[in-house]
């Protein structure tokens, strides 16, 4: 299971944005800047490294950091 700075590490990675300036009420969108290939390569990531599985519907669902967390714990 992904821990939270796991998370954040990653979405540092893909934006590069500090992660300890990433905040779980952050939007993916509008605050982090990313974009539909980078939320795609994200949740890539996520089930990859961590051998989880986020079905698309919901991953289309998902658009805080808080959300993503919820969704993989």
């Amino acid at each position: 299971m992904a821990s939270e700075k796991e998370v954040k590490d990653l979405i540092s990675e893909i934006t590069g944005i500090e992660s300890e300036k990433i905040s779980n009420d952050q939007e993916f969108k509008s605050d982090l800047q990313m974009d539909s290939i980078a939320i795609a390569d994200l949740i890539s990531s996520l089930e990859e490294d961590f051998e989880i599985v986020i079905e698309q519907e919901k991953a289309m669902e998902i658009k805080t950091v808080a959300q993503l967390l919820e969704h993989i714990s």
